[in-house]
């Protein structure tokens, strides 16, 4: 069954892990070789928006703290990186823009009970961040 939230799909994380398969270079360390792409989507709801903070003198920032459920797959991958910043598109459900920029997994909610999890998926929540307002 897929998940419920699915028609409301509006946050896709974008993220790499590896293949399996490495090669070791010149200075004999083993590396990576063809990183596996891999997208996440997520159905959430804007919670708080903390608008144009400036870092250290730095650019504006924009961030926004969203919760919801994971839509594809409805569970949590065991290889999602967590409190590391996602690539990132966000398509606000009120307006209907699409922002990109990073996405920063502050906690996957496991549910109290199984049939709930397999029914609405992951609950996830995050910060949502654009340099200059997407």
């Amino acid at each position: 069954m897929g998940s419920p939230f699915k028609k409301f799909t509006n946050l896709w994380l974008t993220y790499s892990t590896d293949s399996g398969q490495y090669e070791t270079d010149s200075l004999g360390i083993q590396r990576p070789v063809n990183p596996v792409e891999k997208t996440v989507t997520a159905s959430v709801y804007q919670g708080t928006l903390n608008p144009s903070e400036t870092f250290n003198d730095g650019p504006a920032v924009s961030r926004m703290y969203v919760t919801g459920n994971l839509v594809e797959p409805k569970l949590q991958p065991t290889d999602l990186p967590l409190n590391q910043l996602i690539k990132a598109k966000f398509v606000d459900p009120a307006s209907g823009v699409t922002y990109t920029g990073d996405f920063s997994i502050e906690v996957l909610v496991p549910q109290r009970f199984k049939a709930v999890s397999k029914a609405l998926g992951t609950q996830i929540s995050g910060y949502f961040l654009t340099v200059g307002g997407g």
